[in-house]
Formats: C-alpha cells, structure tokens, sequence
C-alpha cells in the first residue's frame, strides 16, 4: 500500500497567529444547548489539579444555595482563622442560615474562580446546581461555543489536515464544484483547488477586517472560500485576487457572481435552498509595464548616461512623448486638455485617481449621456474633482515620469 500526500507551506512574520476555532461536528455535539445568546455546554467549576486548597487559599470556600430555589445566596469561609458566614441574599426565612446547602471543593481541591467570579455569573444566570448520582450537589458554569465578541471556541489546526474532523476536499471535489457551477467548461484542463481547503486555511488564520491577498487566483477559489467563510460567520473579510488568465473574464469573475448570488448549484443553476450574501465587488485591468515598453518612443540622446544616483525611471522613459498622445494643446485660447481615450479605451478615471491619491471616492456624479464620462468625483475628505475638464496636472504621475 502506498500514500499520497499533498502539502500545504505555511510561513508567517513574528505576528503570525493560528485560530482556536477548528470546529468539528464531534466538537459542535458538545454544544447541543441553546439560549438566546448561542449554543452553550455545562463545564464543572473544579480547578486544575495542581491547583490546590495550600497553594490557592483564596480559590477555597463553601457554596451557599436556597434548598428549594437552588440559587447561590452566599459563602462561607475562613480569614485568618476565623469563620466568615457571608450570605448576600434578603431573606425573610430564619433559619435559611441553617438550612442551606453547603457544597465545598472535595478533597485538596479548589474551584477554579473566585467568589466575586462565582457572585457574578450565578446573578447573570449562568451557574446551576446539579443534583449528582450520591444525591450531592455541584456547581456547574454555562461555556458558550462563541465568546463575547463572536469568536468560536474551537480546537487548534493539526498538521494532517484530515485529522481535524473538518472536510478538506480533494482536486476530485474542487472540479465537481466548478462543474456545478459551469458544466460546459472543462474544469480538468483548469485544475482548480478544493473550496473547503482554502476555507479551512482562511478561518485559522483570519479574522472580521482581515484582507486575503492571493497572487494567482486561478478560478478564483479563494474568493468562493472567502466568501462562503463570510457568510457562515457573519464576519468581513476582504480578498484581492490578481490573475492573467484569460478565464478572468469568463471564468472568475463569473464565478464570484454566482457564489454571490447563491451558495448551492447544480448544473449551472441556482438551488431553491441556497443562500446569498450582501457583497460589493470591483475588478479592472491594470496597465502593464509591456504595455508601457510598447508604447514607449524615444529620441536620439544620451540616455545612458545618466546623472549620479539619479532614479533609472527618470531617465529611461523622459523623453517618451506618451504623455503629448493624451493632451490637446490650445495655444489660441492658452489652455491643455487631457484625453487619456487616446491612451486606452474605458479608462476608469475615479477609480484610476482613487488609487493615486490614496483617497476613497464617496460620490461619482453621472455625465449628460449615460455612455459619457462621469462629470466629477467626490472623495472621502470632500475634495471634488472635475472629470469633464481634469487638469493634467492631477494624473500626470501616471503617464508621464
């Protein structure tokens, strides 16, 4: 017998970090109580072994509960040798006093909180007693599966991948989830990756505000991963995807649309119980450096002799005359127009000036025509530019160096 293996390299900076939050169906099993904050476990209140009554004194009392109501009302223990009996409960019951159920740590043990600790939680509704099978009482605290801020409470990441009780998938599962959702493309020629893979890597190692950078996206799993992620957690999570493929166009992009609309297909078409999820989406072409070569001309000089420590782009494309392809010079009426038409063809002048400036556009105001050039953007810090008239001035970094 032999076995294949494939593997997963992982590198991370001194700010790498892995999730808690593998959750398997033996782990979610645990959780099988709900309330209206989530899904909850009941967890004995004992401390650790080591923790013990010599070396923890403060961690050592007795639990005072009400033998009807079963409610913690107070505690008692010692300070300094002397026995303090502190019930914290207004009671019109005389003899509550002696008729209390006392429940204290067996043994050398201690609890694992403390009594302001275990005040706290009893007054918030999440301690109960159990009734045991000696006819004993003990304390037990309700353990959420997410915390406060929605985070799982899950297990670390394994090395072997199928050892974490989570589906991993196989390059078989990856096409026959590309095949759902385009049966006429020959997903075999594409090889894509398994979703549930890429999701699996994405929860351990990102959280809500975190952006996925992936260099070559392929089919464009990462974002179906992303994306699914997202919709099961509630979280946002960001992706970049950059790819060179001609499939960008009639593949991935597609594909995002889909999983957008829907996380359930079959045979090209949306399921009835599949669920969609609220996303903006933006993808443009960005112009390439062989593009630049290709457009550049130049004149005879001495271009290679450049000044001492001079930066090599300020000499090797300065007298590229790219930049007059885009201006209409008026000398008559002593004004420049910029026309970056004459460049390329649906240049995307907000988004273009949004990357420049750092800026993010709050407010794009349509031109006349529905087909013409926006009239003016607005970005975030309320500077407003016109685009009918854009002074050349304002992208002259991006054509010209």
């Amino acid at each position: 017998m032999t076995e294949n293996h494939e593997y997963v390299l992982v590198q991370g900076n001194e700010e790498a970090f892995l999730y808690h939050n593998i959750l398997s169906e033996q782990k979610l099993d645990e959780f099988s109580n709900v309330d209206g904050r989530g899904a909850y476990r009941w967890m004995g209140l004992l401390g650790p072994s080591q923790q013990t009554k010599e070396k923890r004194p403060n961690l050592n009392y007795e639990l005072l509960v009400h033998p009807e109501t079963l409610q913690l009302v107070g505690f008692r223990y010692a300070v300094h040798g002397s026995e303090v009996y502190d019930l914290r409960t207004r009671t019109e019951d005389e003899n509550l006093a002696e008729t209390v159920i006392r429940i204290a740590p067996p043994g050398k043990a201690t609890w694992l909180i403390s009594r302001e600790q275990m005040w706290k939680h009893a007054q918030s509704g999440l301690i109960q007693f159990r009734r045991t099978s000696k006819g004993t009482y003990e304390p037990q605290i309700k353990n959420y599966l997410h915390d406060a801020e929605g985070n799982p409470k899950g297990n670390l990441l394994k090395s072997l991948l199928a050892d974490n009780g989570v589906p991993v998938g196989t390059n078989a599962d990856a096409s026959r989830e590309l095949s759902a959702l385009f049966p006429e493309t020959d997903v075999q020629r594409i090889k894509p990756k398994p979703v549930s893979l890429v999701r699996l890597l994405l929860q351990v190692a990102s959280a809500s505000g975190d952006t996925v950078m992936d260099f070559f996206a392929g089919s464009g799993t990462t974002a179906h991963a992303c994306l699914n992620l997202c919709r099961e957690d509630g979280r946002k999570r960001k992706y970049i995807l950059v790819e060179m493929g001609e499939y960008f166009y009639t593949l991935l992009i597609p594909r995002i649309k889909k999983v957008i609309f829907s996380d359930k297909w079959k045979d090209g078409r949306a399921q009835t119980d599949g669920k969609g999820i609220s996303h903006f989406v933006k993808y443009y072409e960005l112009e390439q450096f062989e593009d630049t070569l290709s457009r550049a001309r130049y004149e005879d000089s001495s271009l290679f002799t450049p000044p001492a420590g001079a930066d090599p782009c300020q000499y090797v494309f300065l007298r590229d005359p790219k930049m007059l392809d885009a201006l209409e010079i008026s000398p008559e009426l002593d004004e420049v127009q910029l026309n970056l038409g004459k460049l390329y063809r649906n240049i995307d002048l907000p988004e273009t000036l949004s990357n420049l400036t750092g800026k993010r556009v709050r407010r794009i105001q349509p031109g006349l025509q529905p087909s013409a050039i926006p009239a003016s953007v607005q970005f975030e810090d309320g500077q407003q530019l016109d685009l009918e008239h854009l002074d050349w001035r304002q992208i002259k970094r991006l054509i010209w160096w």
